[in-house]
């Protein structure tokens, strides 16, 4: 993914297990190389019960300041409410 200048990550639920992995992988090789294509991620997690994100929460926030310390912006938005 660090060819690219933009990256998307998107997952449902417990599938961003594997986005945070790819997210970190990014800053990883960013942090290696001194310098990354990647400028901006942008991250879209779908949760079922917001709750959820509290097993994440304090290593999201790190990560995304691990990423801007290296260049890297990382977007996200949080939204609530059901669908009908």
């Amino acid at each position: 993914m660090t060819r690219y200048r933009t990256v998307l990550l998107c997952a449902g639920g417990s599938g961003f297990t594997y986005c945070m992995a790819a997210l970190e992988d990014i800053i990883g090789q960013a942090a290696k190389s001194g310098r990354s294509l990647t400028k901006h991620v942008h991250v879209v997690w779908s949760l079922r019960e917001p709750d959820m994100i509290e097993s994440f929460g304090p290593g999201i926030e790190e990560t995304i300041r691990v990423a801007q310390a290296h260049g890297i912006t990382v977007t996200k938005k949080k939204m609530s409410g059901a669908i009908p």
